[in-house]
């Protein structure tokens, strides 16, 4: 389990002022569940994500896995960004394999294991072939494997499917709930998509205009497995009437704040 206790991240602007663009904040993450973090732009989401990542260090506050202490340390959560960021020299499974090359697991380890996920997944045939030769949404889904075989309990993914098609992206999601039921992995999933937040999650976090804060914490009792076909049961249209009515009131008091600038 993840949990954050009164995590806040305040940043050095010019002119020696400061932005505060993550208040307090307490969250728990339960194993194994899919909990999604949606908001206005600029409320914190990439800060609270890279915070939890080690990328940065908090201004206050604690990060905790399964009760330790991992504040500041990166490394300990698997992190996927927006974009592929796949090395074009090398091939599809010297891509996949470079998180566990940076783990020091030999190559006679991490090949066999990189293999056998891309044969699963649909990228078997494809293990030679360079990122060039690939559609959007398969390089995606290497950069999730990528990821995903760094081999951590906690998976960060900040909006992996914003760049693709709207085709793309709903195969993209049917193909993540297959991945994250099989693998039991705590996935924390950032999007601007109330639509994908619904269909993908336990749990939404909405998080409100900065300085970012949590608004509320929404349960998702649709029945799973999902498919394509819970797009229009009632309570997944309902669930998004009230998410839509909750983000316009953060979105307009976003818009009205004097400090509005774009810090994620």
């Amino acid at each position: 389990m993840l949990e954050i206790r009164d995590l806040s991240k305040t940043f050095a602007v010019s002119g020696g002022n400061v932005v505060q663009a993550l208040a307090p904040t307490s969250l728990e993450f339960p194993q194994g569940r899919f909990t999604s973090v949606i908001g206005p732009s600029g409320c914190g989401k990439s800060t609270l994500f890279n915070l939890i990542a080690g990328l940065t260090s908090p201004s206050s506050g604690a990060i905790l896995i399964d009760g330790e202490d991992v504040t500041a340390q990166a490394g300990i959560v698997s992190y996927m960004l927006q974009k592929d960021l796949l090395l074009p020299w090398r091939s599809i499974l010297g891509n996949v394999i470079l998180g566990m090359e940076v783990r020091g697991i030999p190559k006679s380890e991490s090949i066999p294991k990189a293999m056998d996920l891309m044969r699963r997944y649909g990228l078997g045939d494809f293990a030679h072939s360079r990122p060039a030769q690939l559609s959007g949404g398969m390089k995606q889904r290497a950069a999730l494997i990528r990821t995903l075989l760094y081999d951590r309990d906690v998976v960060l993914l900040d909006e992996p499917f914003g760049a693709l098609d709207a085709q793309t992206r709903v195969t993209m999601q049917a193909w993540l709930l297959r991945v994250w039921q099989e693998m039991n992995k705590t996935i924390l999933f950032v999007t601007h998509d109330i639509d994908e937040a619904i269909f993908l999650s336990d749990h939404i976090v909405v998080m409100s205009a900065r300085p970012g804060r949590v608004k509320t914490v929404l349960d998702v009792a649709l029945p799973r497995p999902r498919d394509r076909h819970v797009f229009a049961d009632r309570e997944f249209v309902r669930l998004k009437g009230y998410l839509l009515d909750l983000l316009a009131e953060e979105s307009l008091e976003s818009e009205e704040s004097p400090a509005a600038m774009a810090i994620a």
